[in-house]
């Protein structure tokens, strides 16, 4: 076979472990109706800020070191979730036994460099029905992909929109859902699929929902859920979690982005935009929002083509997600039509075959960051779940395959592994509707980790990916 097939044979099998999409809840647009006022009888602090100034971070505040990881420095009330409501969201499912005062909160939190300040805003959810008498363990729950704009953040949004989200707080579990840092508050956009960024928000969230709740509304139990963009999240925060300093019982991720995310910088070897757009709009994002996280704000462009730059750019920090793809659909047909031709002869063959231009620049910025962003899994951290549904055409039955296997590596070389992976499959489930089909096992798995609940029973197991 000629070296030219051979190459597009290898990047054809790498690239069935790329990830197309990782959109979990949309982006319901900030002016949905709240519903009607919650008491606030679960508050250790005032929750009085309007919603409008969630969004804005107060002055004054002290200099942020670690000790100040989860502060919350904004609370407005949005009233309160239906339990019938809940219920007619997710199909009428009689597993749903609470509805929830839901309040809109902003706390501080570390970025990609734990020591540098961000601030995300974050919904909290606390059941009028609690899953189990006393005190309740906590879920935080990690969003998949909606965009880098500031007017994509989900608590922006409907606090119904998200399926996975819902399935939790309606089956009796406190919730503390954070949008990521990067969504305003005056810093660099989120670093889409960054570990750091994205886990300290998550862990953080810890943190300020004990700042949040009086004592005896949640025991010391943290469990972190995730979904597609989301479940890269919560797996990458088990990572990070005990150099972090947060406690860790389970992770449940629900269709994870959990692929080599070197594929990225690979796909301009076999597609253009036009033929490829949602692959290119998810490139876009982690491009632009590592390069403004590491390289420094106005410089998530850099990779693009002089004239295309300043649209790219425009696009990803300006818009939510479908207009990425909408964008990328009509950019052109080949990737030097969207990248600096230097950046694609520097890192496409070394992302694809790791040979090749290697030693070029590109390849020696982008390569450590690919892998900083699935980095080895905490062999004797918290146990995780994986659910993966069977007829998702977004993460495909092979492209959560390579996820599942990098997980079950990691813990296999430690040699000591403690923390366990439970790998869950439904025939039927899609992308979408994994996270109500599976939540029901997942909500009794949280709670035989926390509340000494029974197991929840054996699951398909995931032999067939």
């Amino acid at each position: 076979m000629p070296s030219s097939e051979r190459i597009i044979v290898v990047m054809r099998l790498t690239l069935a472990c790329f990830l197309l999409a990782a959109c979990g809840d949309g982006s319901a647009g900030p002016d949905a109706a709240p519903p009607d006022a919650g008491s606030g009888t679960s508050l250790a602090i005032a929750c009085n800020d309007s919603v409008a100034n969630v969004y804005v971070k107060p002055s004054g505040l002290p200099a942020y070191d670690a000790s100040h990881r989860g502060d919350v420095i904004r609370c407005a009330p949005l009233g309160k979730l239906a339990r019938a409501d809940i219920a007619a969201k997710l199909g009428g499912s009689a597993q749903i036994t609470s509805g929830a005062d839901v309040y809109a909160i902003a706390y501080r939190t570390g970025r990609i460099d734990a020591a540098v300040e961000g601030v995300t805003s974050a919904l909290a959810f606390v059941p009028d029905a609690p899953r189990a008498p006393g005190a309740a363990p906590l879920v935080i729950y990690a969003h998949g992909t909606v965009g880098l704009a500031d007017k994509c953040a989900p608590s922006k949004g409907d606090p119904l929109g998200d399926l996975a989200r819902i399935g939790l707080v309606g089956r009796g579990f406190v919730v503390v859902a954070p949008d990521y840092a990067g969504y305003g508050y005056g810093g660099p956009a989120p670093g889409w699929l960054s570990v750091n960024d994205q886990a300290h928000s998550i862990l953080d969230g810890a943190r300020a929902a004990r700042q949040l709740f009086k004592a005896g509304v949640l025991t010391a139990d943290n469990v972190i859920v995730g979904h597609s963009q989301g479940g890269h999240a919560v797996l990458g925060a088990q990572a990070v979690a005990k150099d972090y300093g947060v406690a860790l019982k389970g992770v449940v991720a629900f269709a994870p982005v959990w692929f080599p995310i070197r594929t990225f910088a690979a796909v301009p070897f076999l597609y253009g935009p036009s033929a490829y757009p949602d692959a290119y709009a998810f490139a876009f994002l982690y491009f632009y929002g590592h390069g403004e996280l590491l390289d420094g704000v106005g410089h998530g462009g850099d990779i693009f083509r002089a004239d295309k730059r300043a649209a790219i750019s425009a696009t990803v920090a300006g818009e939510c997600l479908g207009a990425v793809v909408d964008y990328a659909r009509t950019a052109g047909t080949m990737g030097s039509d969207v990248y600096d031709q230097t950046f694609l002869d520097g890192i496409v063959t070394c992302a694809a075959l790791e040979t090749g231009t290697c030693g070029s620049a590109a390849a020696q910025k982008w390569m450590p960051r690919f892998a900083a962003d699935r980095p080895p899994i905490d062999a004797v951290g918290a146990p995780m779940v994986i659910w993966q549904g069977m007829a998702d055409a977004t993460v495909t039955p092979d492209r959560a395959h390579c996820g599942v296997d990098k997980v079950a590596a990691d813990l296999a070389a430690a040699g000591n592994a403690t923390a366990t992976l439970t790998t869950c499959v439904d025939a039927t489930a899609t992308h979408g509707t994994i996270v109500v089909t599976g939540m029901d096992w997942a909500a009794q798995w949280i709670a035989a980790r926390t509340a000494g609940g029974a197991e929840p029973a054996a699951c398909t197991d995931a032999t067939a990916l």
